[in-house]
Parts: C-alpha cells; sequence; structure tokens
C-alpha cells in the first residue's frame, strides 16, 4: 500500500490505493437489511434468512469442507441480491466512494 509514515498520505496516488484496499475490505462486511415488515416470506425464508445473519452459522459451517462453505456463500449471496437486502450496505459504500472523491478533490 506503500504507506509508510503519515507524510504518505499527502500522496494522492497513495491515497486511491488505500481506498481501493479499504473498498475491498467493507466489501467483505455482511451488512443487510432487515426483513421488510410486509413481507410474504415461507417460514423456510425466514429461517434461512435468520441463519444467514448469525455469526453462530458462518463460525459452524468453517468446519465443512471449501465447497460446502463455498456454496453456502453463494446460496446467501444469491438470496439477499433476489430480495433486494443489501440496500443500506450499497448506501454506506455509495456515501464512502462520494465522501472519497470530494476531499480528494478539495
Amino acid at each position: 500500500l506503500e504507506v509508510f509514515n503519515i507524510n504518505s498520505l499527502k500522496n494522492k496516488q497513495v491515497l486511491e490505493k488505500l481506498m481501493t484496499y479499504l473498498l475491498n475490505r467493507f466489501d467483505e462486511l455482511q451488512i443487510v437489511d432487515a426483513i421488510p415488515l410486509d413481507t410474504t416470506w415461507t417460514d423456510s425464508k425466514i429461517e434461512f434468512y435468520h441463519r444467514g445473519v448469525s455469526s453462530a452459522y458462518w463460525q459452524h459451517i468453517r468446519t465443512k469442507s471449501y465447497s460446502t462453505i463455498s456454496r453456502r456463500k453463494l446460496k446467501w449471496n444469491i438470496f439477499l441480491e433476489e430480495h433486494n437486502l443489501l440496500k443500506t450496505k450499497s448506501h454506506l459504500r455509495s456515501n464512502l466512494v462520494q465522501k472519497f472523491k470530494y476531499l480528494i478533490q478539495n
């Protein structure tokens, strides 16, 4: 990242690399919207949602094989996309990018 001391942060190219790194780490965070109040989800979907937002669930599946973990993550991510449960995360990411652009230009 080429950040060796505080003076390194005066270089815009270094800041851009740092921001890219931080956004990649932000993307790894699990920020999920709540179940909509007017939902017509089945009980199995509600149960799947509650398992997915539980840190205990994800810690438990760490003991499984790599392919099992990958399949469950993929299934969870598809579920979030299909049900539009990433609005807050998208909004936060967008605000971070906009603020960075504003600060870097001024």
